[in-house]
């Protein structure tokens, strides 16, 4: 069983689960780790077994060649790269329960009664696909990593989809939910506390994107640039080691939505196995170069 435990909170109205200043924390089951450092979660099952990969305690032995190929096109070092090759990739299904066998699907628009209260269900995408989020009739939000205080949501390329445009989805998102926001909103989100002020909080976090696409876009202008190359436009301060994945991640996420929107190009001579050089599409549409087959293969999006 998880373990739940409060803590104090002086924003929490009474009527939030009948405990006035209280809100909830949970934290993981205990985890292991073998004679390697690497993590298992007890009693949940290995999804890599699925897939007929290599087993260890959390998947397979190292990343996979198509996980090295896409973080070498964006331009990560080869010291932290060497280290990456030695790290299974992460999969969040090795964290949590698995999926159940019998569900109801949800979309957009849907009622539902959850805790006592009719909610309508809100998708958002961009963090996560068909994020769900849950909008009840007096006045509470419950808006998972999809609308966050404080910090933005990591809206990331992963070598499964190279080409994908997650932000793009996440502006569409944030803007349509914005739509639907009403002063007296109290969200509840996946991470930091409570907060008021949806419809201001969802303008913040468009225009902070927007800002960091601007600055790739003057930083550019001083020459091309790898996805790596762009931390300082995107983040405006030093990314160290533990982070460098989940911002590299990032990373491709703008330039891609740049591509998407004609104001970049991408380097179509990039020798093969390198990292790939942004540049300004001076006016006229972006070249989107393919990935090598190295990174994945084409599929339809629905």
């Amino acid at each position: 069983m998880n373990t739940i435990t409060r803590t104090a909170n002086n924003n929490l109205p009474a009527y939030f689960l009948g405990r006035p200043r209280s809100a909830y924390r949970v934290y993981r089951r205990p985890r292991r780790a073998d004679a390697k450092g690497r993590v298992a979660f007890p009693g949940l099952v290995n999804p890599y077994s699925r897939l007929g990969l290599p087993e260890g305690p959390v998947g397979p032995a190292g990343a996979t060649p198509q996980h090295l190929a896409f973080r070498r096109r964006a331009g990560m070092p080869e010291n932290l790269l060497a280290a990456y090759a030695q790290e299974p990739p992460f999969n969040f299904s090795a964290c949590v329960a698995p999926i159940p066998l019998g569900f109801r699907a949800i979309d957009e628009g849907d009622e539902i009664t959850m805790a006592g209260r009719q909610w309508t269900v809100r998708i958002g995408h961009g963090h996560a696909p068909s994020h769900a989020t849950f909008w009840s009739q007096d006045g509470l939000v419950l808006a998972g990593d999809q609308i966050l205080p404080g910090i933005s949501s990591n809206i990331s390329v992963y070598p499964t989809e190279p080409e994908a445009d997650p932000l793009g989805d996440w502006l569409e998102s944030c803007a349509r939910l914005r739509a639907h926001a009403r002063p007296g909103h109290l969200v509840l989100p996946g991470h930091k506390l409570p907060f008021r002020g949806l419809g201001f909080r969802l303008t913040q976090l468009i225009e902070n994107h927007e800002n960091a696409l601007a600055r790739i876009e003057a930083d550019l202008r001083d020459g091309p640039l790898t996805a790596a190359e762009a931390f300082p436009a995107i983040f405006k301060r030093p990314i160290g080691a533990g982070e460098y994945g989940m911002a590299l991640g990032e990373a491709v996420a703008h330039m891609n939505h740049l591509l998407r929107r004609g104001r970049i190009a991408r380097d179509a001579g990039a020798a093969p196995g390198g990292a790939w050089k942004f540049a300004l599409a001076d006016g006229q549409s972006a070249e989107i170069a393919p990935y090598s087959v190295d990174c994945g293969t084409t599929a339809q999006r629905s």
